[in-house]
Parts: C-alpha cells; structure tokens; sequence
C-alpha cells in the first residue's frame, strides 16, 4: 500500500508545483497584474506600534514577565528602586531595538517580496521546493 501512495503523494507534489510556477509566471506577465498584497502599515512608526501591541497582547509575553519578576523577587538579593529602575530601562531598550530591527527587516523584506520580481522569485522558489520534495518522494 505504501508504494502507490508515495506515488500518488509524488505525483500531486509535483502538479501542485508546476500549477504554482506556471501561475506565478502568469501573473508575473500580465500587464494588469498587480501585486495582491496591500501594506497597511506604510511608515516605520505604525508597523513599530503593531508589532509592539502585538508583543503586549501575546500571552507568552506575559507569561515570560511574571516568570522573570517572580524569579528575581525569590532570589537572595533584592533590588534597590534605583536597581529596579535600570532593569526596566535595560529591558525596555533591549525590546525596543530588537522591534527596531524586526520592524527594519521586515520593512525591507516587503519592498523586495512586494515587488512583482519579488512575488515571482518567492513563487518560483517555493514551487522548485516543492517540485524537489516530490522528485525526493518518488525516488525513494
């Protein structure tokens, strides 16, 4: 049984790749297309405040906090209000640039993606991705 279900499995793979590709370069050549991604958050300040709202609401952030004041809170030193102060400010920085620089990348990463070439290369990849994991599937 399990020889005619890889080759089915191979088989669909492999049409689904070829259906990608075949429609990215569809899309890629006609003149009306246009790139079906619409960018709400244009500026570098929204896509800041959506992902730091993101990060908020996150639950395992949430999680992560509590974890770390109550672990600090059970250790041997406590800190000074001046202590506390700083931990907040180092963390606060901290997240703050780490959301910079995903905000930067990504910013960065969707003119390229967003562009029609962009679109093209990430559909054409992903079908050849897709077309070598049915060659891996039917030669084994």
């Amino acid at each position: 049984m399990a020889g005619p279900l890889h080759i089915t499995a191979g088989v669909l793979l492999a049409a689904v790749a070829a259906w990608m590709a075949v429609g990215a370069l569809r899309r890629y050549r006609s003149p009306a297309a246009t790139p079906g991604v619409t960018l709400r958050l244009r500026t570098p300040l929204r896509a800041y405040a959506a992902l730091a709202g993101v990060t908020v609401v996150y639950p395992l952030t949430v999680v992560y906090w509590v974890a770390l004041v109550l672990g600090r809170q059970a250790s041997a030193a406590a800190f000074t209000p001046a202590q506390a102060g700083l931990f907040v400010l180092a963390v606060f920085t901290a997240s703050a640039s780490w959301q910079f620089l995903l905000v930067s990348g990504g910013a960065l990463i969707g003119r390229v993606a967003g562009s029609r070439r962009g679109m093209l290369a990430i559909s054409l990849a992903s079908a050849l991705l897709i077309a070598w994991l049915a060659a891996r599937i039917l030669s084994s």
